[in-house]
């Protein structure tokens, strides 16, 4: 008899025969694979900020189905919704416990011309000191998301000059401080 605890295999041998024995210290049952599912799904782009995007899972359907997203649990719905521009694993399963995985990629919506202006003239003008791996007071324009959610922190250095004025040189030119202004104006979205 040889044992091989570290390999759980135990092997026996008896009368010319070789029995292997699996010991399985686990009680979840696990995940079956089987031939290619072929997961299929319609994504709804989303805003980087906020999560809009959404998956609809087309193929494989059915009562027998059941899907999950990254590391949550299986669910009925076939639908994920709230998602953020990301690459996401899907996995489908059926009621024999045969599981597939794709990959699916919600894209980021494009940017309106606003906020594109914007993202400009920060880069042009701020990303000098507010981007790279230590962005003073530690805001990064190099992130949609940064910009987006330091609206009235723009709106008051680079337009108003309040309690200084950003770029350190001085106000901006009225046409580009304008160009802030028509985008908060807008609703300071990505989408503006």
């Amino acid at each position: 008899m040889i044992f091989m605890n570290s390999l759980k295999v135990i092997a026996v041998y008896s009368i010319g025969l070789l029995i292997i024995l699996l010991a399985i210290g686990c009680s979840k049952k696990a995940e079956v694979p089987c031939r290619a599912i072929a997961i299929s799904a319609i994504t709804t782009a989303s805003q980087p900020c906020i999560g809009q995007g959404k998956i609809m899972i087309t193929s494989p359907m059915g009562s027998s189905w059941i899907y999950k997203i990254g590391n949550s649990s299986f669910q009925s719905s076939s639908s994920f919704e709230g998602l953020l521009p990301a690459t996401y694993t899907i996995k489908a399963k059926n009621e024999a416990g045969c599981v597939d995985s794709a990959i699916i990629i919600v894209n980021e919506i494009t940017s309106g011309p606003l906020f594109s202006n914007i993202k400009n003239l920060l880069v042009i003008n701020c990303i000098s000191c507010h981007g790279g791996n230590n962005p003073q007071a530690g805001v990064n324009f190099e992130s949609n998301c940064e910009i987006i959610n330091n609206w009235q922190r723009i709106k008051a250095r680079a337009v108003d000059g309040n309690p200084s004025p950003m770029p350190q040189g001085g106000l901006l030119p009225l046409i580009e401080r304008n160009k802030i202004t028509n985008w908060i104006n807008a609703g300071h979205r990505f989408a503006d």
